[in-house]
């Protein structure tokens, strides 16, 4: 239905324009295929760091600024436009997949189609320079009901395939900021193209900083982010935690650290392929993530091993609440095929004298083999033993044998 919708629209609603329409949709379209052409890699380079998730790209700026310069069956022309090369560009790299690309372009053709009439409507046609307050709230109205439109209909198209749920299914607060950036551009874009068209280009420049800026961050999330979970990867977050706890040892604060690792979840990816195992790791993730305080430190070791650094005055027991808690949501929570899953917690908390992430470790780790031991599904808390001094041998905290829930 979307996609009968994009094609219907342009056709229906573009009937007569004048040449100025035709001269203005063409330097849209030829500086945007002109910049597709350039920037193919990074785009394509963009999209796949944002994989499963919804994401915006460099179209949104030729779409404001369409909406804001020529009628919005033409506006709706050319996004067709923009995203038909942007598919040969795709098949030509050999990185297309025929339905979502449709089905993207046609979301974007309705979303742009929306907020062009919305504006049309508001103005009375006038594709003006913004001179007056009625103009820029409709303009704004419009960019906002463009936004709305395609991100509804794209979140909604992958709440029914993807297992992803709620605000996973929204581009992240970065693509967000990007979004935003991108369409101020298109705004000075269309205003320019009205009042001074040789100067338009000049928007390239603008929008070349802003894709490279965008895709250094990307980098720089992907190179500390386990991709399966979105946890932090076991080497960023032992480069954390060690600095964590050199922290904690420089001030004497007391820093506890959780070792989380799953039941029997070889039988999972066994019973029901890795792919389902990798549904059931995210959804661990996110009641990680969930429970977890800001600036707790969570991470996937490896596996289905998960570690929880926490450092202050409160740590002990913040650790032994959340792992408490941890234990509970893991149990809850609700997986594909009716999968149920636990999780065996080991907890070791102490002042470290010496700022050393290792003994704490393995201290947690012995906790969390004896939970297995006495029959998984439940937490175990490992005595606190102060550090020795310097040159004195390093005694491993003895583990305290507690129940599920008591401590």
């Amino acid at each position: 239905m979307t996609d009968a919708c994009a094609v219907a629209l342009p056709v229906t609603t573009i009937r007569s324009a004048d040449a100025l329409t035709w001269i203005r949709l063409a330097a849209i379209a030829l500086v945007a295929v002109g910049y597709a052409e350039a920037f193919d890699r990074v785009e394509r380079l963009r999209c796949f760091l944002g994989e499963g998730r919804a994401h915006n790209n460099h179209q949104s700026i030729w779409a404001v600024a369409a909406i804001l310069v020529v009628p919005a069956g033409a506006a709706s022309l050319l996004v067709a436009i923009t995203y038909g090369h942007a598919m040969l560009v795709a098949r030509r790299s050999g990185a297309m997949r025929p339905h979502r690309a449709l089905f993207t372009a046609a979301t974007a053709i309705c979303g742009t189609w929306a907020g062009a009439m919305l504006f049309d409507t508001v103005t009375a046609g006038s594709h003006s320079p913004l001179g007056g307050p009625l103009a820029v709230i409709a303009a704004a109205a419009a960019i906002g009901t463009m936004f709305v439109v395609n991100t509804g209909l794209v979140a909604t198209a992958m709440r029914f395939t993807s297992t992803r749920r709620g605000r996973e299914l929204l581009p992240p607060n970065d693509a967000l900021w990007f979004e935003a950036a991108t369409m101020v551009l298109g705004v000075v874009a269309a205003q320019l193209l009205i009042t001074a068209w040789w100067l338009a280009p000049a928007v390239l420049g603008g929008l070349v900083a802003l894709h490279r800026a965008a895709l250094v961050t990307k980098l720089q999330v992907a190179s500390a982010t386990d991709l399966k979970t979105g946890l932090l990867n076991a080497a960023t977050w032992s480069e954390r935690a060690r600095a964590a706890v050199r922290d904690a040892a420089a001030s004497h604060r007391r820093v506890a650290l959780i070792a989380v690792d799953l039941d029997h979840f070889k039988r999972v990816n066994d019973e029901h392929g890795h792919l389902v195992g990798d549904t059931v790791l995210r959804a661990v993730a996110g009641a990680l993530r969930r429970e977890s305080r800001a600036h707790d430190l969570v991470g996937r070791f490896g596996g289905e091993e998960f570690f929880v650094l926490a450092a202050g005055p409160t740590a002990a027991a913040h650790a032994v609440d959340l792992a408490t808690r941890l234990r509970e949501a893991i149990a809850a929570l609700e997986l594909p095929n009716g999968i149920r899953v636990t999780a065996s917690l080991g907890i070791a908390h102490e002042v470290p004298l010496h700022g050393e992430l290792d003994p704490l470790i393995a201290a947690a780790d012995q906790a969390l083999y004896t939970a297995k031991a006495l029959g998984r599904d439940r937490v175990q808390t490992a005595r606190p033993v102060d550090q020795p001094p310097a040159g004195a041998g390093r005694e491993v905290p003895a583990v305290l044998a507690v129940g599920p829930s008591a401590f």
